[in-house]
């Protein structure tokens, strides 16, 4: 099977390491992806920051690619690229032509260097995904 002979080369590569799971580990982990959804949801309607909201939306998409990591009974190594490797990994589960991949590591190396423009981070990755109307910075939060 092609996709445990990836999974099993980063093991080699001590990026990841075997650890079943079980059904409360991934609700747990969905559980906190739909409420930082929740929570980037209500950023939007308090017009709160767009770093602020670029963190809830990475910080939920990324619970989500370490439930589908974990569901296939692997963890990220600490210290290896933790949140680099989750998201690579989607490339092993839901993502093969790695177009998700492209996109959410965008988003992570935006976040990841301070203060951004949402738009124009996620145009620059998806242009199809070009928002209809470009969120403001707060000035007050």
């Amino acid at each position: 099977m092609e996709t445990r002979v990836s999974y099993e080369n980063w093991v080699k590569n001590s990026w990841l390491d075997k650890q079943s799971s079980d059904r409360e580990e991934i609700g747990r982990l969905l559980a906190i992806a739909d409420s930082r959804l929740d929570d980037y949801r209500k950023a939007v309607k308090a017009r709160l920051s767009t770093d602020v909201q670029l963190g809830l939306a990475y910080e939920a998409a990324r619970a989500s690619a370490t439930a589908a990591l974990r569901a296939a009974g692997y963890r990220v190594v600490r210290g290896s690229n933790e949140h680099y490797r989750t998201i690579e990994a989607l490339e092993f589960s839901i993502d093969p032509e790695k177009k998700i991949i492209r996109t959410l590591d965008t988003l992570r190396r935006k976040r990841n260097t301070g203060p951004i423009r949402w738009a124009q981070c996620i145009c620059e990755s998806t242009p199809s995904s070009k928002p209809s109307a470009t969120p403001r910075r707060s000035t007050g939060r």
